[in-house]
């Protein structure tokens, strides 16, 4: 009698684990990511596709930022922490043509392209 409530409930706990981790690995809908390979990563010439520990995103030049939207992180963002804070992420396919406010500052949160909104998506 045991065996036949027990059977139910390890499927369940199995289908419960499933889920509960792809969705700590689903990457954060308002940060668009890009596919890392050569060929299949959409992101405009102006960008490159790199890895961040969790996710990929199409980064801009060093001091350069998408035309509109630094406020708006689905249209361009940069990371907390120290290794992308003074890089600016965009969705594929947005170009990154403009000169930050200030393309020489320093490193720090409120560097290189500090006009452009940090975000917490999983870097």
């Amino acid at each position: 009698m045991h065996t036949t409530l027990a059977i139910p409930f390890i499927a369940l706990l199995s289908l419960t684990n499933a889920v509960s981790l792809k969705l700590r690995n689903a990457p954060d809908a308002q940060c668009g990511t890009c596919n890392p390979t050569a060929g299949q990563n959409l992101c405009d010439v102006s960008t490159s596709c790199i890895a961040t520990g969790m996710s990929n995103y199409c980064a801009c030049r060093a001091g350069y930022k998408a035309v509109a939207g630094q406020g708006d992180p689905s249209v361009q963002f940069r990371l907390t922490g120290a290794d992308f804070e003074n890089r600016v992420f965009v969705p594929t396919g947005v170009s990154c043509d403009v000169l930050c406010d200030d393309p020489y500052a320093g490193p720090g949160p409120n560097g290189l392209c500090s006009e452009v909104i940090l975000t917490t998506c999983a870097p």
